[in-house]
């Protein structure tokens, strides 16, 4: 966590247990078994003209299928 001159107000919120409940929270909200489908749907139900943007591809054949499955762009992570 950068505190970035805030570590007073920032370290005792990621330090604490509220970030357990972030952890939990986050875990819950993210479908582990998504699958390529479901961009899909996303394009076609969720965006309404957006751009859908797919963040976390890590592989060129990864970025492959998203845009095949109505990505509009892919953001690489190298982390």
């Amino acid at each position: 966590v950068n505190y970035d001159g805030h570590e007073d107000v920032c370290r005792s919120k990621y330090d604490s247990k509220e970030s357990a409940a972030w952890d939990q929270n986050t875990e819950e909200m993210f479908d582990k078994n998504a699958v390529w489908e479901d961009l899909v749907w996303l394009k076609r139900e969720a965006c309404e003209g957006l751009p859908l943007i797919v963040k976390g591809i890590m592989t060129a054949e990864d970025a492959l299928l998203a845009i095949s499955h109505g990505a509009d762009a892919v953001m690489c992570s190298n982390h």
